[in-house]
């Protein structure tokens, strides 16, 4: 065999394992790399399929030594940092449509991740919710559909949409702030809310 050909095949070869190396990696499956607003890391998403073709949405924060978080049954929909860059809110739906409405997870760099869809319904159902009634899901919980704002420049609160249909069919979007006030994170719903109400069409 020819040298020409002994190093032809030789790049081929390390061509080959490179790219299942890649694979492995999950490097084909990222979505999305989101920097951070002080460059100093970025939150790499990918997605891909678990054992029975279960979706997972798994994010790795580079720059850091800690690992990465797996999430399944969810699709990817968008990642936000906050300005600090000490947190981020990550946006995921839910595959099969099991909830009424979107995940929406706090994740803390410093004290893990939280369910901010779930604390701020909970929190939504004794206060701003109950003065006009609501529909529930099979699980019992309010049919409240929630997305992402935008973070307050402090990051020490996260503004949130929001919409329900109360029990008279009037439909209800608008605003709210959450607080995250405290370390650990402490959280505290703000009392004002933009409102806006009018009737399903």
């Amino acid at each position: 065999m020819s040298r020409r050909i002994y190093f032809w095949l030789l790049a081929v070869f390390l061509l080959i394992t490179a790219v299942f190396m890649a694979w492995r990696m999950g490097v084909f499956d990222v979505v999305e790399r989101v920097p951070s607003p002080d460059k100093t890391m970025a939150a790499v998403v990918s997605e891909h399929c678990g054992a029975d073709k279960v979706p997972i949405v798994e994010v790795v924060i580079s720059g850091r030594l800690s690992g990465g978080s797996g999430y399944l049954h969810e699709t990817y929909e968008g990642l936000w940092w906050s300005p600090d860059s000490s947190k981020y809110i990550l946006a995921m739906t839910p595959v099969p449509p099991i909830r009424s409405r979107d995940s929406l997870l706090l994740g803390d760099l410093e004290g893990g991740d939280i369910w901010l869809d779930r604390e701020v319904l909970e929190e939504l159902q004794k206060t701003h919710l109950a003065d006009y009634g609501f529909q529930l899901d099979r699980d019992g919980d309010a049919v409240v559909e929630l997305s992402f704002s935008q973070w307050r420049q402090d990051s020490r609160e996260v503004q949130l949409r929001y919409t329900f249909q109360d029990v008279q069919g009037q439909v209800h979007s608008g605003t709210l702030w959450y607080c995250l006030s405290e370390t650990p994170i402490a959280f505290d719903i703000m009392d004002h809310y933009i409102d806006e109400i009018h009737e399903e069409t």
